[in-house]
């Protein structure tokens, strides 16, 4: 209560806390059962106080805070019993006044504001919230009586954004803040919403679909470690508007300038299936797009909701802009593939016919900001393939191509695990380091790394799975997304540099 003061503090508990003076909990307790409250704000009209409550791994939840509220963790997650032993009765807990599972996008909800502004007269008094991980923007009207929830932003900016919060100008105006890239964006009305996007890959003037034909300017390129694709073939190209230059970071990273592109193809069995897209827009946003070949391989689709198809035995997955920008993080230089010491190696220029170092080439025709080193000085990555290699090095590049643009400072989860090439072995945290992930199936393996002893390592264990495995579920999988099949490679590397270890590196 800051209008009350005690002796010696500029604040007093207020008297009906539901613990104040009581020997059970602490004095300045208000409400409790919440998990991990993102963002809250109290309703400036009414004064009532609603949070987002980021839940365990299912659900997540909008509550409004009440005096005394007890909203259930860890008995209730949202309204599914989480663990209930010891717990009363669902029915004597407060009730969210929403909750939403995977099918709409459960990850991590954002908390916003109940909008009073003056600009979008339809939204006064209806609650504005969004989950961190791109997707829609949402707004549940009438929230303190008939509450019905819809998007109220569902676009390819939505899609691509990592929402980390709301904020509320003088005039009662909201801005969603963007964790990816950086900016800050106004609510505002506006037009119709739609993709924003060319539906047909015709349509983007990145290639003549019929011939398969890239257009002029488009420059093909190629990586020494390649992310895992459940087993598809790979072709790369990037392009960038005509007088402007890619920055080259001291960390190895590259900086495109805006309205480039990035374009890869995927082939299983040798017929082109997909074609993904990642776009820097003007406003310096990243976004990306799948594209669904026909059968014809004449023209593809855009499919911003992404889907699941079965090509011979497998079930192959188209991910969504919203799944392509959860692996491609700001943390990572959003451009995975195009980084100096992955693109340290030579090339086949099917154009010309010749072979030449890839760095030196774009050197020599100008597409770097600055002029780089000869390509001989520059760091290389090691190709995991690579037998002649040591086994340290072909695992660190695994790792680093296939897991550090999450795991890593600023990478956006939950574990301090960092496999950036650069991070030294001793530094990675992962050798005898309890795992903060439960993993599922039987015998769970409780260390991220144990020297000599893969099978009760999790990082082995996760890359090893998916469903249909033994002893594991489908969250214990890694990556969590866009992929259906084991990387047996990939995992048996892992496996053979985990069990050749005496002891941490």
């Amino acid at each position: 209560d800051v209008n009350n003061t005690s002796p010696g503090k500029n604040y007093a508990i207020p008297s009906n806390n539901p613990y104040a003076g009581a020997i059970a909990g602490a004095d300045e307790i208000y409400a409790l059962g919440l998990r991990n409250p993102w963002r809250w704000s109290f309703d400036r009209t009414g004064g009532q106080l609603l949070a987002g409550d980021v839940g365990q791994g299912t659900r997540e939840e909008i509550d409004i805070i009440t005096l005394g509220g007890n909203y259930g963790w860890r008995c209730y997650e949202g309204s599914v019993a989480f663990n209930t032993s010891g717990c009363a009765a669902q029915n004597t807990y407060s009730a969210p006044l929403y909750d939403y599972d995977s099918t709409n996008g459960a990850k991590s909800v954002t908390g916003g504001y109940v909008y009073r502004g003056t600009a979008m007269t339809s939204l006064v008094g209806s609650y504005i919230f969004t989950d961190f991980y791109p997707g829609a923007i949402q707004v549940i009207s009438n929230p303190y009586s008939n509450p019905v929830v819809s998007n109220l932003i569902s676009n390819t900016l939505t899609d691509a954004m990592y929402k980390s919060s709301f904020a509320e100008d003088l005039a009662g105006e909201l801005y969603v803040l963007s964790y990816g890239d950086g900016f800050i964006y106004k609510i505002e009305a506006g037009g119709t919403s739609n993709t924003g996007f060319p539906v047909l890959l015709s349509q983007t003037g990145c290639m003549t679909t019929s011939t398969q034909q890239m257009a002029s300017g488009v420059l093909p390129y190629d990586i020494s470690a390649p992310f895992w694709s459940d087993g598809a073939a790979k072709d790369r190209w990037f392009a960038i508007p005509n007088a402007t230059t890619i920055s080259v970071q001291s960390s190895g990273d590259w900086t495109f300038p805006n309205n480039s592109v990035l374009i890869k193809h995927f082939r299983i069995d040798n017929i082109l299936r997909e074609t993904r897209l990642l776009v820097k827009h003007s406003n310096g946003g990243w976004g990306g797009y799948s594209y669904e070949w026909n059968d014809a391989g004449t023209d593809a689709t855009y499919i911003p909701n992404g889907k699941t198809k079965a090509i011979g035995t497998q079930q192959y997955i188209y991910p969504s802009s919203a799944d392509c920008m959860q692996c491609h993080t700001s943390a990572a230089a959003t451009a995975l593939g195009p980084k100096t010491n992955q693109m340290n190696r030579n090339h086949l220029y099917a154009s010309t016919g010749v072979t030449a170092n890839q760095l030196d080439t774009l050197n020599y025709i100008g597409m770097f900001s600055s002029t780089l080193a000869a390509a001989s000085t520059l760091p290389t990555l090691t190709v995991p393939t690579d037998t002649t290699a040591t086994l340290r090095n072909r695992a660190r590049a695994y790792l680093y191509t296939n897991c550090s643009q999450c795991h890593r400072p600023g990478g956006g989860t939950i574990s301090n695990m960092d496999f950036n090439i650069s991070t030294a072995d001793a530094s990675m945290n992962i050798c005898n380091v309890a795992s903060t992930y439960t993993f599922g199936g039987a015998s769970p393996a409780t260390t991220r790394m144990v020297p000599g002893n893969a099978n009760t390592s999790t990082l082995f264990r996760r890359l090893s799975c998916r469903t249909g495995v033994a002893n594991c579920v489908a969250a214990d999988q890694m990556p969590p997304l866009g992929s259906n099949l084991v990387d047996t490679d990939g995992a048996t590397l892992i496996r053979d540099w985990i069990n050749s270890l005496s002891a941490c590196p």
